[in-house]
């Protein structure tokens, strides 16, 4: 299981891609790993002088701790061997975590604090450039071991700007992206950042149409005396896309039995004496391509006979 964990973790990360363990023997005072064949681009280190370095003792560096390690040996072309002070169980996972993560050691020490902003090692993709607040851009690298199976030509990181909580809406300009978390942890030692592994591919949402919603009834307005002109208005709708019509109906005095008065589709309507004694209302009626819904006015006051 140790082995499996310690294999699974090198063939993640992205700064040495292609270094697996194939044999690893570990007794009381010493660990001995053996690496499968290495080509990345990496600066002018060797796989081993980067596997070497990567192990000695190291105290400077947050979250790792190898202080245990008394020293570190060549055991073979692609092999070292770890000699321990004593028994230290949590090093095979310290030397597998991000906050241990292999580097070129001369780049390290030629870069000092700008090595971040200058990365030098190579996996499936090679480092381009790097816009403080803007991108960094990476591109596929040809001499890495399984490239067959690396099917971008190029990733570019972006920041969200003003996402910086603890959740996050995706937004239309996400789409066709992934989308990572970077976490900052700082205290007066210094400051140690984490990054989440990248989501799915962000995709569209098709919202499927609806018929337009009605938010405020229609109303009538004007003076209610046969010969006047009533107006409508259409009230308020969600889709302001859609088509109004208007249909006038004749109702009885108490509001019901109502019936639409022939050729009466306008947003005004000339009363006349047929309405005396009834009431009127307007059925408005908003249609969109995923079809039409209608809303009723209040009825009139009953119209008083001329």
């Amino acid at each position: 299981m140790v082995r499996d964990f310690f294999t699974d973790r090198n063939t993640r990360d992205p700064q040495l891609a292609s270094i697996t363990v194939i044999a690893l023997h570990q007794d009381t005072d010493s660990v001995t790993a053996e690496f499968r064949g290495y080509q990345a681009r990496c600066g002018s280190d060797t796989a081993l002088e980067i596997i070497t370095d990567h192990a000695r003792p190291a105290t400077n560096i947050p979250l790792l701790d190898r202080t245990a390690v008394d020293s570190v040996e060549t055991a073979g072309p692609l092999a070292i061997k770890l000699n321990l002070k004593q028994p230290f169980s949590p090093l095979l996972s310290q030397l597998t975590d991000r906050a241990g993560m292999m580097v070129s050691p001369k780049a390290a020490k030629a870069e000092g604090d700008k090595f971040g902003a200058h990365p030098v090692c190579s996996g499936p993709f090679k480092f381009v450039e790097r816009v403080a607040q803007d991108r960094i851009v990476f591109e596929r690298y040809s001499g890495y071991w399984n490239k067959a199976n690396v099917h971008f030509d190029k990733v570019v990181y972006t920041p969200i700007v003003d996402a910086t909580g603890t959740s996050y809406v995706p937004i239309d300009a996400d789409v066709g992206s992934t989308l990572e978390a970077v976490v900052t942890a700082t205290d007066n030692g210094g400051s140690t950042s984490v990054t989440s592994a990248a989501t799915a591919v962000v995709a569209q949402v098709v919202v499927a149409p609806t018929p337009p919603v009605n938010s405020v009834l229609p109303v009538i307005t004007g003076t209610l005396t046969v010969g006047s002109t009533l107006t409508v208005d259409t009230g308020t709708w969600n889709d302001p896309q859609a088509a109004i019509t208007v249909a006038w109906q004749r109702c009885n005095a108490d509001g019901t039995a109502c019936s639409v008065i022939a050729n009466a589709t306008g947003s005004s309507y000339l009363v006349t004496d047929a309405s005396s004694g009834s009431t009127l209302e307007a059925v408005v009626t908003a249609t969109n391509a995923a079809g039409s819904s209608s809303a009723t006015s209040s009825p009139t006051a009953v119209v008083p006979p001329q």
